[in-house]
């Protein structure tokens, strides 16, 4: 987490208490200190407002961007499990190209028609 440490220290580096930035954004203070800790995402508005109060020029927002960006994978055993099913797989290019060609060609030829009709007939 790149921005609730970053935040601290811009704050700190103005001597700014937690309450004065808190009530210059306007924020609660409590939102602010566990963002700060990182024990809580901060919202567009308040990463820009901060930013802005604290004379960042970017950094803050860059910090915010890059921390949504990292976020840990809340699932990592089904991540694993799907890199494993590709790297076993047996697909090859050739087919993927002739599945991609497929729907193309039922886009084209099937495009007008209406989706209950294409369902229910689908469904025989």
């Amino acid at each position: 987490m790149e921005f609730g440490p970053r935040l601290r220290a811009a704050r700190e580096a103005r001597g700014w208490s937690l309450a004065q930035l808190a009530a210059r954004i306007p924020a609660d203070k409590g939102q602010l200190s566990r963002v700060e800790r990182g024990q809580r995402t901060p919202g567009d508005g308040l990463v820009r407002r901060a930013d802005e109060l604290l004379q960042a020029r970017g950094k803050l927002i860059a910090a915010a961007h890059l921390d949504a960006h990292a976020a840990p994978d809340p699932q990592p055993w089904e991540t694993a499990e799907l890199v494993q099913r590709l790297q076993a797989s047996d697909t090859t290019p050739a087919t993927l190209e002739a599945l991609h060609s497929a729907v193309v060609e039922l886009c084209c030829d099937y495009g007008w028609r209406d989706a209950g009709e294409l369902r229910t007939e689908g469904q025989w």
